[in-house]
């Protein structure tokens, strides 16, 4: 009943598309147009259902949510905190009751330095949602710990004592030179002018080796082990989720194992915007999933109204079985 309340019919029982313009507080202003105009081209769209943090709601006009679906995010976390993969609680399901929403959405990363946090707080809100007969969507996600930040900045850290020591090395230079010749003694200064430069490099490594192990955590964020995936999202279902959200793999053959192991629906998360994420999603509906829940791939779009038709046609055109969304 949960699941099914967030689908339209024209998909035969699959939820597609749910799109989340939520990640303000996560990365800050991200949507070209007003929200209540993007909500607009989504609701022309066909699209389901939309997640939004309860602030949001002041910007949208009700009527919005005549044919779509509002579902009410209970956490986030911004990309300036020490640890951006600790989600902490902003809201509750009497909130969203009072809100009118049709369920909640909860974010937990896996893996993550903050894991106990979140898995509690996942509880926590399951209880509630069986309490009131609230759905629950669990946003699950692998974040290898190989790549939390604990471990990206020390290592980045290494590089700039390392590159350091080229200025003490460059000093040396200098009183070497003044000892061998006053003509030599002159080339001092000038050693001397590029320490600095040097100690600029320095820095810059560091920052290269930071943006290094963040693409590589991205990286592995959407190349996920289908054991740990699987996990994940075990963890939901075990604590009360009626529908989960995850990165499926980019292999059909993976993408299933996922699905098969969860005895709820598995939304297929979208992904930024590029030339991939279709053909990856298009897999996972292929590969069984029950929806897509997609963000940035649709309000980044050039045009979000026709991003979010073409996922609506890709979930439309599957051949899910609409009882396969009772859960």
């Amino acid at each position: 009943m949960g699941a099914g309340s967030l689908a339209g019919p024209e998909h035969g029982g699959s939820v597609g598309p749910l799109t989340h313009p939520d990640h303000g507080v996560g990365g800050g202003p991200v949507a070209r147009l007003h929200l209540d105009g993007l909500l607009a081209q989504l609701e022309a769209a066909g699209t389901d259902a939309v997640i939004l943090h309860k602030g949001a709601l002041r910007r949208v006009d009700p009527a919005r949510f005549r044919r779509m679906s509002l579902v009410l995010h209970l956490n986030a976390s911004t990309a300036l905190a020490p640890d951006p993969d600790a989600k902490y609680p902003v809201a509750t399901v009497a909130e969203a009751l009072s809100l009118g929403a049709t369920a909640v959405s909860v974010h937990v990363n896996i893996g993550s330095a903050t894991e106990d946090k979140q898995i509690a707080h996942l509880a926590e809100v399951a209880a509630d949602c069986a309490r009131w007969g609230m759905p629950l969507l669990a946003m699950m996600y692998v974040r290898p710990p190989a790549w939390g930040p604990d471990r990206i900045a020390p290592n980045a850290g290494r590089l700039t004592p390392d590159a350091s020591r080229l200025t003490p090395d460059a000093s040396r230079l200098a009183t070497d030179g003044s000892r061998l010749a006053p003509d030599v003694g002159r080339l001092a200064p000038d050693v001397g002018r590029h320490a600095p430069d040097v100690g600029r490099f320095a820095s810059d490594v560091s920052r290269l080796a930071l943006d290094g192990g963040r693409f590589a955590r991205d990286v592995a964020r959407f190349a996920p082990d289908p054991d740990q995936l699987a996990h994940a999202l075990a963890v939901a279902t075990e604590l009360g989720a009626d529908l989960v959200k995850t990165a499926l793999p980019s292999s059909p053959a993976a993408a299933a194992q996922v699905i098969r192991s969860c005895p709820v629906p598995v939304l297929a998360a979208g992904g930024a915007v590029d030339g991939d994420s279709l053909d990856r999603l298009a897999v996972a509906m292929r590969a069984g999933a029950g929806g897509i829940a997609a963000g940035r791939l649709v309000f980044t779009a050039p045009d979000p109204g026709a991003m979010a038709r073409r996922l609506a046609e890709l979930v439309s055109s599957s051949s899910r079985a609409p009882e396969v969304l009772v859960g």
